[in-house]
């Protein structure tokens, strides 16, 4: 099995640092623009699947690649929604340090476990992802399939296949429209290609 997994394009909410979630904001001018060098890309890649999430900037950004792969299956799963910031949602962090101080210094002492008032942890987000992740690795094991994917998304599926600490989940970064791409056989995986955006140049 392939793995491609890519990051929407940007959003005015990414440009201006707000915590997004699970706030349905669409991709930008931008954003728009990113997704299409994404797709120009990809397109000599061989993709049988796109999976998305059901969240209008991922959806968006897989119409743009599926231009190009006319014949790939396009799925959307809940179960890949970014993580929820829940009440935090739209606010930046300086707001939040400053107005949530009580909540923000919980965060500061276990950013794995914490749970946003009716939001997730990133653990929670973790456990969710086990379960989409080995659906779809089980029902694709001879395709190329490509995850358009969010921030917290990309990171934590990286983190699981690869057995990263959740600290190493927490501390890594991926750009919008950015590319990674892994070979999984016989419980094996070798990463080929990791947050790349040399296409955006």
């Amino acid at each position: 099995m392939r793995l491609v997994i890519v990051r929407h394009g940007e959003t005015l909410w990414n440009r201006n640092n707000r915590l997004q979630g699970q706030t349905d904001i669409s991709i930008s001018k931008k954003g728009l623009q990113q997704s299409r060098m994404l797709a120009k890309r990809l397109r000599n890649e061989k993709i049988d699947v796109i999976y998305t999430s059901k969240l209008k900037r991922t959806v968006r950004t897989a119409i743009e690649i599926k231009k190009f792969h006319k014949n790939a299956k396009l799925i959307k799963e809940k179960d890949l929604n970014e993580m929820s910031w829940g009440i935090w949602e739209g606010f930046k962090w300086n707001y939040i340090k400053k107005n949530c101080k009580e909540l923000y210094e919980k965060r500061e002492k276990d950013k794995f476990n914490f749970k946003i008032p009716k939001g997730e942890s990133p653990k929670l987000l973790k456990n969710r992802l086990k379960n989409i992740l080995n659906k779809i690795i089980n029902h694709n094991k001879n395709n190329t399939v490509l995850i358009v994917g969010h921030g917290g998304i990309n990171r934590t599926i990286l983190g699981i296949l690869l057995r990263w600490s959740n600290k190493k989940i927490l501390s890594v970064k991926f750009h919008n429209a950015s590319i990674t791409i892994l070979n999984i056989k016989n419980n094996k995986i070798k990463m080929h290609l990791f947050n790349s955006k040399h296409h955006l140049s």
